[in-house]
């Protein structure tokens, strides 16, 4: 391409030559330099490695991937819109390239594009990569841009085997978004019934109340959700008021 697009992907600006600025000579250091390059709104150019490694994820071959980063790619490589490569990744749903990615060393606790790695594979019920995220150390009570857990999405969602995971995983299951609800009460209001008993099983309160005080058993009632009502009451929920009898 030898259109004005390219002048874009130069490895500095007229502005960076000028101020006689290098790139930093070892792989560590360039990629913070080109970061720095990225925050300041500066073009910055793919070395060929990471051209490569860009290309092989956007294609889905591991191999490909395995070898960029072999040849000098960093695994916490970026595109042209500064998203890294392990979220694209996720973001394809190609769990042997995010496999890849993190063997070589890329961190899952690194924001791009708005948002996590591990939240988005939770928004995806991809729960196989999910698994891949934690075990290389994703911090499984990070929150999302709107203050969200990822444990509260996926109980929003219904998305059991992920709700199950990150609670085994050691997902604090009282913690509350900015929407001020905790998991089993977002499970509740979702009618999520097997995501509200995994939940129960690995030790969140029944009676736990979100930001208007309500406990899931009322949400169960008001959405007359039987099934709901039936699994919260066998695990001690406190009726009080509330009339169970009017869904039977």
């Amino acid at each position: 391409d030898s259109g004005g697009g390219r002048e874009t992907g130069t490895w500095a600006s007229r502005g960076i030559l000028q101020l006689g600025v290098r790139a930093p000579a070892t792989a560590a250091r360039s990629e913070a330099f080109r970061r720095d390059l990225f925050a300041a709104g500066e073009p910055v150019r793919t070395p060929p490695a990471e051209e490569a490694l860009l290309a092989a994820v956007q294609r889905g071959h591991a191999d490909a991937v395995r070898a960029a980063v072999s040849a000098g790619a960093s695994p916490n490589g970026r595109d042209a819109s500064g998203r890294m490569v392990l979220l694209l990744a996720t973001r394809a749903g190609a769990a042997p390239l995010v496999r890849v990615l993190l063997e070589a060393g890329a961190d899952p606790n690194v924001k791009s594009d708005g948002t996590l790695p591990l939240m988005a594979a939770v928004r995806a019920n991809r729960w196989d990569i999910c698994r891949l995220l934690v075990r290389a150390g994703a911090r499984v009570d990070a929150k999302d841009d709107a203050g969200t857990p990822a444990v509260n999405t996926a109980a929003a969602l219904g998305f059991t085997r992920i709700v199950a995971d990150l609670a085994d995983a050691g997902a604090r299951l009282d913690q509350r978004g900015r929407e001020g609800w905790p998991p089993l009460v977002m499970a509740a209001r979702g009618g999520h019934v097997d995501a509200a008993a995994a939940l129960l099983d690995r030790g969140a309160y029944v009676n736990v109340t979100g930001k208007d005080s309500f406990a899931p058993l009322y949400w169960a009632v008001y959405r007359r959700d039987a099934a709901m009502v039936a699994l919260l009451v066998k695990r001690g929920a406190q009726v009080g008021t509330l009339s169970v009898e009017s869904l039977q």
